[in-house]
């Protein structure tokens, strides 16, 4: 038999992936021979997670590392062999630039410059532990500016805006009680009977009772969903010999029809896509590997409420009329970055994929591609 793959070659985050897929099939193992394998040995490899993992360009966790090798069969020595690969490779990537600082007011994330700053590196302890909280649920912390607002001092600024808005309406509402009797005592009539306004009135000239509530642009339900050039999109959560991986696929429907879908709204324009489960098994929703911000990372349909970010398990659906009218799928943990620095990225397939299978993952969006645009059927 011939010798493992190593990692002590690689240059590069995609490299590592490519060894690691060399590495599974030298060991002769599928992903559930995987899952089992790391089980037993006391760990954790959920087959969506190793899939998407495998069909993406960024260095996955020391802990996958580690209980991947394992599983295929490598002992101690091998494990820290592929952990060091892969601790030269992060040092190795070149970070974004740091975030400028604040001394005193906040940073408003949508007006954020990039301005050279004495500021410390995002993965400092940070000194206010209620900003290292915040920071903490944005993904890829290494990576992205950390131009947040703190949370003490928004909740400083929401208290003083309450106050100010409290102090303004009561000084309207003195103004008015004034100018109000001074009117009655210089009018004849104050001696009559003052009349009241009725509630129903009242009620019915409430600017908030006039404001109709945000419809959704797409009511919740079941649906099926096929791109703009009509393939259907399906989930796939077996290998077989023709497509050796597992995940949401986009094919002709005449190899297999859409799966049935449930779409449900979680508001501002956003839904969770639901996929149906095996009998007694927990809900499973679609969501961008780890909450990943890269282009091309994988989408994995897995447990809901298992994605680093509730957000990753979101998308808004966005409304375009291009290629016969459809939606563009925007993942919604994306908002948490500045509109100047936010990757312009929706779920798709490339054109340039003509496989039977192809796979389904977060790219940028392109406004020639019906593969990034989603129907959906009742």
């Amino acid at each position: 038999m011939e010798p493992a793959p190593q990692p002590q070659s690689v240059t590069t985050q995609a490299e590592f992936i490519v060894m690691l897929r060399r590495l599974r099939r030298w060991a002769g193992l599928s992903l559930r021979d995987l899952e089992r394998r790391a089980v037993a040995d006391g760990g954790s490899l959920p087959r969506a997670t190793v899939s998407g993992v495998l069909n993406r360009t960024e260095l996955p966790r020391e802990e996958f590392v580690a209980a991947y090798v394992r599983a295929c069969g490598g002992d101690a020595d091998s494990v820290e062999i592929w952990l060091a690969a892969r601790r030269r490779l992060a040092v190795a990537c070149e970070p974004l630039p740091a975030p400028p600082t604040t001394t005193g007011r906040p940073i408003d994330p949508e007006n954020a410059t990039e301005t050279s700053d004495d500021s410390s590196s995002p993965t400092s302890p940070a000194e206010d532990s209620a900003d290292e909280r915040e920071r903490s649920r944005i993904p890829s912390q290494a990576q992205l500016p950390l131009t947040a607002r703190p949370a003490r001092r928004r909740r400083v600024l929401l208290i003083a805006g309450a106050a100010t808005a409290a102090a303004l309406t009561l000084g309207t509402l003195a103004l008015w009680a004034n100018t109000h009797d001074d009117s009655n005592r210089r009018s004849p009539s104050a001696t009559g009977p003052r009349t009241t306004p009725s509630p129903s009135k009242s009620a019915s000239s409430s600017p908030s009772s006039q404001t109709p509530s945000p419809q959704p642009l797409l009511e919740p339900g079941t649906y099926r969903m096929r791109t703009a050039d009509g393939r259907c999109v399906v989930e796939r959560r077996e290998e077989s010999e023709e497509v050796k991986a597992i995940g949401l696929f986009l094919t002709p429907c005449t190899t297999s029809p859409s799966d049935s879908v449930t779409l449900k709204e979680t508001g501002n324009g956003t839904y969770r896509i639901i996929f149906p489960g095996r009998q007694h098994e927990a809900r499973r929703c679609l969501g961008v590997h780890g909450a990943s911000i890269q282009d091309g990372m994988a989408v994995v349909i897995g447990y809901c409420g298992t994605q680093e970010l509730t957000e990753a398990e979101q998308f808004r659906l966005e409304k375009v009329n291009l290629h016969g009218g459809g939606f563009r799928l925007r993942p919604d943990h994306l908002r948490f970055l500045p509109k100047n620095q936010r990757p312009d990225l929706c779920l798709g397939a490339p054109e340039a994929d003509h496989k039977e299978w192809a796979f389904v993952s977060q790219l940028q969006c392109f406004s020639d591609s019906p593969r990034q645009v989603f129907r959906f059927f009742k």
